[in-house]
């Protein structure tokens, strides 16, 4: 089947989610930084290289990106600028690369590591592979690509000895 890889895209950072060959578990893989910083990548070249090399190290089938919408569903500015990013990740990447909504991915995220009590600092760092990894959930719950969460459609029923089904 392949993998399945999701970006969080934001001003200075991308998180990186992937999923397992068989589309069922979503997991946080790292975070990309871009312009200052000693582990900066230099510029938005560099991130699409890096991405691309993410696509090809890990078999990956399907890019994902989350594009954050208005709670009205309409594209405001970051919504725009994230779609500038998918058009180039499209020529930049031997994948298709799809869109999914992510309104509140990073909300989400940010509740999640609240409750799990990660101090301030931890929350930073993983924040936006956090988002990426609920972009990637949402993605494979309403693609039901196996996913753990996707309902059962083909319950199979037993006979019992008095033929009753089971």
């Amino acid at each position: 089947m392949g993998r399945i890889m999701a970006l969080d895209i934001g001003e200075r950072r991308i998180g990186v989610a992937l999923s397992d060959p068989d589309r069922i578990v979503a997991t946080p893989l790292e975070v990309l930084t871009w312009g200052r910083g000693s582990r900066a990548l230099p510029d938005r070249d560099a991130v699409l290289r890096r991405v691309a090399d993410l696509i090809r190290a890990h078999d990956v089938r399907i890019l994902v990106v989350g594009v954050p919408r208005s709670l009205d569903g309409q594209m405001g500015p970051q919504a725009r600028y994230v779609m500038e990013w998918v058009q180039a990740l499209a020529e930049a990447v031997d994948v298709p690369v799809e869109v999914q909504d992510e309104r509140l991915s990073t909300a989400g995220a940010q509740r999640a590591l609240l409750d799990a009590n990660v101090r301030r600092r931890g929350r930073r760092q993983v924040i936006d592979k956090m988002a990426a990894a609920l972009i990637l959930e949402t993605y494979l719950r309403t693609h039901h690509d196996g996913y753990a969460g996707a309902e059962e459609t083909d319950a199979t029923e037993e006979e019992t000895d008095d033929g009753t089904q089971r």
